[in-house]
């Protein structure tokens, strides 16, 4: 964090007596070679603040440490005029997941520093990290969908998964340290290993969070795991507050364990315990699907079976036949999708199939195991034929299926049976792995369930109902702070919402640090 005229420094508490100060210091361990230093006056007594009127003199501190430590509360008070939290005043510490807000730390400290002369500079009001992701995704997730009428059959669909030999994350964890294990991640996903056996519940970690489950609906949990031994996992499907809890069996070969949670709570975390087993436990995955009542139909599609990646993304792919277009020519693309496994797949824009041009295309498509349609609007970076679908960005084995394909540019359509209700596919070809790019292959009677369909909100909808929580947000800091926060880091690590690189992180454009 760089801040405008302030100062920040870090003083060794031991090395400073004030005769103004009430705490106890040591004497230095060399007297001859430090001793002078109990001589000096406190640090912000050396400003001179008539030529120097706007000098600051600042400490970043833990607002819990200045308002819980004598020492620390001390040593800021009489060597600094400035002050900033580490988190205290951040979103993702004052917002829970459900939207309530708690600024009982924030007004704490602001109230404590001032009144002891400390000027506190808030930090921070945006950012792209520590947000309150769950509550904020909640706000602008797709509207419930509604029942199917008629239904006639009940399916385990898709709800939420995690694949961590991908989102290589876990969420909070007990102290590693003192409970002797660490966690880290490898090709088969998440490790897990752990030295001492003592008490299940030391070994503590959340491995998926934000989970939206329902209080009262039962859920399938499938977990690839093993271990060095046999064993069991202690888990909670819950809150702090409470959960559904489950014993997971593993062996020392991978096996899919499948268990049953009924859910307790709204929005849930799955967290696991494992201090009483020694050695290594292994996750590759976690999925949870519940229950969805749909009906029985059949449709055209294309049915493309990738094979697990072998080196790179476009191991697997399928390609669109436009015919020729120009850089910039507008497009409109749109399809019905889906894949036995959650997947994306990234676009490229070639010429022939496999003549590849460009690495920006559509954007990524994104697939989960219902179908839904994705639609992707803009003006093509480059020249090209045709449009490729790179389908090993999931590393494993999979099968995709597109329908009801729709390409237009400049407003005119290039995708030829786009319905895919006839036999012409002279629009689509595909290549597996180790084969020939060769045209995709109709399945005129693809048996599938039907399931309610979420719906998506609109842009403008989810521009204002972010707009409000952060307005909401904003205000109730600065009610908090009751007016005695003068200056304010407003937006920390502005993001350009551009990715020019193609590395898949958006580029930062300027690191602020804004006054009001």
């Amino acid at each position: 964090m760089k801040l405008r005229s302030i100062l920040f420094a870090f003083v060794a508490c031991g090395t400073i007596t004030v005769d103004a100060q009430n705490y106890t210091t040591g004497n230095p361990n060399n007297e001859t070679n430090y001793g002078y230093l109990k001589n000096y006056l406190p640090l912000k007594q050396y400003i001179d603040y008539e030529q120097y009127p706007n000098f600051k003199l600042g400490l970043a501190i833990g607002a819990n440490d200045y308002l819980n430590n004598n020492t620390v509360k001390s040593v800021v008070n009489g060597y600094f005029t400035e002050t900033v939290t580490g988190n205290a005043m951040k979103m993702s510490s004052n917002v829970r997941s459900d939207g309530s807000m708690n600024f009982t730390t924030v007004t704490n400290f602001v109230n404590a520093a001032s009144g002891a002369g400390i000027n506190i500079f808030g930090h921070t009001l945006a950012w792209h990290a520590q947000q309150a992701t769950g509550y904020l995704n909640g706000l602008i997730k797709d509207k419930d969908p509604e029942p199917i009428a008629d239904s006639d059959t009940t399916v385990w669909a898709s709800m939420d998964s995690k694949d961590f030999t991908q989102e290589k994350s876990i969420g909070w964890t007990s102290d590693k340290t003192t409970y002797g294990f660490t966690t880290s991640f490898v090709d088969d996903g998440l490790l897990v290993h752990t030295t001492k056996k003592v008490n299940s519940w030391e070994v503590q970690y959340i491995v998926m969070d934000n989970i939206p489950t329902v209080k009262g609906v039962t859920y399938k949990m499938t977990i690839a795991v093993k271990g060095s031994a046999s064993g069991n996992i202690h888990s909670k499907l819950g809150d702090w507050g409470g959960g559904a809890n489950a014993e997971i069996p593993f062996t020392t070969e991978w096996r899919d364990v499948v268990i049953n949670y009924t859910s307790t709570v709204n929005n849930s975390f799955l967290l696991f315990q494992n201090g009483d087993f020694v050695g290594d436990i292994w996750i590759k995955n976690i999925r949870f699907d519940k229950p969805v009542e749909g009906k029985k139909a059949t449709r055209s599609c294309l049915v493309m079976s990738a094979t697990a990646k072998n080196t790179e993304v476009w191991d697997n792919q399928f390609w669109i036949k436009l015919g020729s277009f120009n850089s910039g020519d507008t497009y409109e693309f749109s399809a019905e999708v889906r894949a036995d496994k959650e997947a994306k797949a990234s676009t490229q824009i070639h010429n022939a199939p496999g003549s590849y041009v460009h690495y920006q295309a559509l954007g990524d498509v994104n697939f989960t195991t219902e179908w839904k349609t994705v639609t992707k609007t803009g003006s093509f970076a480059n020249a090209g034929q045709s449009i490729a679908f790179n389908l090993s960005e999931f590393t494993g084995a999979n099968k995709y299926y597109f329908d009801n394909v729709s390409l237009k540019i400049n407003g005119i359509e290039r995708v030829k049976n786009g319905s895919l209700d006839g036999t012409d596919v002279t629009s689509f070809a595909w290549k597996q792995y180790g084969g020939s790019v060769v045209n995709a292959t109709i399945t005129p009677d693809y048996q599938y369930v039907q399931l309610p369909q979420s719906i998506p909100l609109t842009d403008q909808v989810k521009h204002d109902t972010l707009v409000y929580a952060m307005s909401r947000w904003i205000e109730g800091m600065m009610n908090a702070c009751g007016g005695k926060v003068k200056a304010w880091d407003v937006v920390n690590e502005a993001i350009s919402g551009g990715d020019s690189d193609g590395d898949g992180v958006y580029d930062v454009t300027i690191r602020p640090s804004a006054y009001c």
